[in-house]
């Protein structure tokens, strides 16, 4: 048993004793490395039983170190060679170290301002059991073989085979360690807690349990600093890479007082050969640490949002405050020492301007101040009227015209198609982007709602009014009187834009939601549009390119589909985002030539398809403070049918099919299927 029964007693009285000066002469000791008394082996004593050749030795002093044999009242001097037995102590001073040899090889290093009673030695000397106990102040414990405990006013530290640090306060009963290493444990009132590798554990007083964490970068200091044994495993203690990811609004690479960090952003830590090693998140405020990362070379991989690009990198002289990643989103290599805490890694990020119709960023900026221009085109047939220009289109609306065909309304803003390669050296021919066609009274919803600019080929009288306050400019025709032959080379749009500029600025079109799924919904990999038997259109979801592919029939073979292309680079007609308008139609004239439907003001259902999914929607433009404020109208919004908030729709393109309120859904074999039923005359 270890010797107790005084042991409060003794920390005060010994506090009082330093205090006033009455402590034992330390002769010539002046704080360095001592040599002490010559001491024979350990004896059995009347205090209990010890190994005869169990001896535990003063293997280094440094500073003012004491002890007492127990059958001694007072403390001395001790220095290098004191002989411990069972119950002497020991007690360091303000400026005080010592290190304890044991017969095994365990090693029990003793901070300033410590004192500690020895306790039992027992077993075969391969495998010995140790106890001390620690009266306050801090122990470190080295050991490859045995196991020791290290025994508080607060409960029972020990470790097997490593290395464990245990601090007490004598008179609060408070205890803090560390396991290095090893395995290690905590036993109070006969519930015993294990302490993994890596953490730390904190006893607020008496009888309390252990509150465990993990070791920061300051306990793996401590272990470097305190013991020297420690450096045998110094590439095992971790150290952290922390940064700062922020947004560089004024692009000059350096950290400024008002930029805000980024959140949400991922970082990868990977190895210099590349692998993965760890992947955090930058928190609300922009941060992000690395913990627990071992000796080594490292380099940091973020990963920009898609509206963002990386700032310049090294700016300035002051590595805190500048931008660590390449353009590619690289950091330099890392060489991490033991236990080093890195916080000088950081990333800026400048925003890169998005397109607010498809959410894909932008390289010209430029573009987002010209003004919208909806294009009228026909692409029935398809063979006699190819599709062009529309990959460059971020929204096309397709609706409904009398006898069951269908006009298209291409979008272009945020960008322009390019003219094809035969045309770019301005070779005579026909115009990149035929059949543009005649305006139709629906039109005006269309500019309102877009703020957008209308270019056709012409209109008839009982529309012409309606269109022309919206209208940018009127397509050329081929052969004069020829309607059908109009077109426009993709030269003359920007032309257009920058010339048909509004008074008060564009529209804010920012309205629509991008990002993930909304939740619920139905797969749907297979969509059919049917306008009429010789007017069909298949949507296909292909996951290799993300998006609705477009299929058209054509009236010769109308029960044949073919992949819709643009006619201007070759590529197939894809579409992100592929949206079912539903709207009252009305049909204005006894012939049915002059069909009308309603956006402004005005709301709806509809059905949203995005990553091979049906949502049903509601939509809206009913954006009340917009149009108080700017007497103008807003894009629908696309809204949750049950909140009443925003739907994401996916980052791209859309296709928006305009559909009278009668249109039939259900399925046909493996394709969802919508019939639009023509409307028709109700009279004036």
């Amino acid at each position: 048993m270890l010797f107790r029964s005084k042991s409060k007693v003794i920390v005060v009285v010994l506090i009082v004793s330093v205090l006033t000066g009455c402590v034992y002469s330390f002769g010539d000791n002046d704080g360095e490395t001592t040599s002490g008394q010559e001491s024979s082996p350990a004896t059995i004593d009347d205090s209990g039983s010890q190994r005869e050749d169990s001896i535990v030795v003063l293997g280094e002093v440094n500073g003012k170190v004491l002890a007492r044999q127990v059958h001694e009242d007072e403390f001395g001097p001790a220095g290098v060679g004191y002989v411990l037995m069972l119950n002497n102590q020991v007690l360091t001073l303000e400026d005080g170290r010592a290190r304890l040899d044991f017969p095994d090889g365990t090693i029990v290093r003793v901070g300033p301002n410590s004192m500690f009673t020895m306790g039992v030695i027992e077993g075969e000397e391969e495998n010995l059991f140790k106890r001390i106990f620690l009266e306050f102040g801090k122990l470190w414990v080295i050991m490859s073989d045995g196991e020791m405990e290290i025994e508080t006013v607060s409960g029972l530290a020990s470790v097997q085979g490593s290395f464990l640090s245990v601090e007490s306060n004598g008179i609060t009963g408070e205890v803090r360690g560390t396991c290095l290493d090893g395995v290690c444990s905590w036993e109070v009132n006969g519930e015993i807690y294990e302490i993994g590798e890596g953490e730390t554990f904190l006893v607020r007083g008496v009888d309390e349990p252990p509150i465990i964490g993990k070791m920061t970068i300051s306990d793996f200091g401590e272990w470097l600093e305190g013991v020297p044994e420690a450096v045998e495993i110094a590439d095992m203690i971790p150290g952290s890479i922390e940064g700062f990811v922020w947004e560089d609004t004024n692009q000059n690479g350096v950290q400024d007082e008002e930029e805000p960090g980024l959140p949400a952003v991922t970082v990868y830590l990977k190895s210099a050969e590349g692998k993965l090693i760890d992947r955090s998140v930058t928190d609300e405020e922009g941060f992000f640490i690395f913990e627990g990362v071992l000796t080594g070379d490292y380099y940091l991989e973020f990963l920009k949002p898609e509206t963002y690009d990386f700032t310049l990198k090294d700016e300035g002289e002051d590595d805190k405050v500048d931008s660590d990643a390449n353009a590619d989103g690289y950091s330099d290599y890392i060489t991490l020492h033991p236990g080093e805490h890195r916080d000088d890694v950081d990333a800026g990020m400048d925003k890169s301007p998005v397109c607010p119709l498809t959410g894909l960023p932008m390289e010209d900026e430029r573009l987002l101040t010209l003004r919208p221009l909806f294009l009228s085109q026909s692409k029935f047939p398809a063979f006699v009227r190819p599709l062009a220009g529309l990959s460059s289109s971020p929204v096309v609306f397709e609706t409904v015209l009398d006898g069951g065909e269908t006009r298209l309304q291409a979008l272009y803003y945020c960008g322009y198609p390019e003219a094809p390669p035969e045309r770019k050296g301005g070779n005579a021919g026909s115009f990149d982007i035929s059949a543009v066609r005649s305006a139709r009274v629906f039109y005006v919803e269309l500019a309102k709602i877009f703020g957008a600019g209308l270019i056709y080929s012409g209109a008839s009288s009982e529309v012409l009014d309606d269109v022309l306050p919206y209208t940018c400019a009127f397509a050329k025709t081929a052969r004069e009187g020829d309607i059908g032959s109009a077109g426009l080379d993709v030269s003359r749009l920007i032309e257009i834009a920058e010339a048909c500029q509004l008074k008060f600025g564009n529209t804010d079109l920012a309205v629509w939601q991008f990002g993930l799924p909304p939740p619920g919904g139905e797969p749907l990999e297979k969509f059919l549009m049917h306008h009429n038997y010789f007017n069909q259109t298949r949507w296909i979801f292909d996951s290799s390119l993300s998006g609705y592919v477009r299929y058209q029939n054509a009236p010769s073979t109308p029960e044949e589909f073919s992949l819709s292309t643009d006619r201007l680079n070759g590529e197939p007609i894809v579409r992100q985002n592929v949206l079912i308008l539903i709207t009252q139609h009305s049909v204005l004239n006894n012939a049915g030539t002059i069909i009308d439907f309603q956006l402004t003001n005005h709301g709806g259902y509809g059905y949203l398809l995005r990553d091979a999914m049906k949502y049903r929607i509601c939509w809206s433009t009913l954006s009340r403070d917009y149009q108080t404020t700017s007497d103008r109208y807003r894009p629908f919004l696309i809204l949750d049918c049950d909140t009443w908030e925003p739907i994401n729709l996916a980052v791209g393109n859309m296709w928006v099919n305009v559909v009278d309120v009668n249109t039939g859904f259900g399925w046909e074999g493996e394709y969802w299927r919508a019939w639009h039923y023509q409307p028709t005359y109700q009279g004036p």
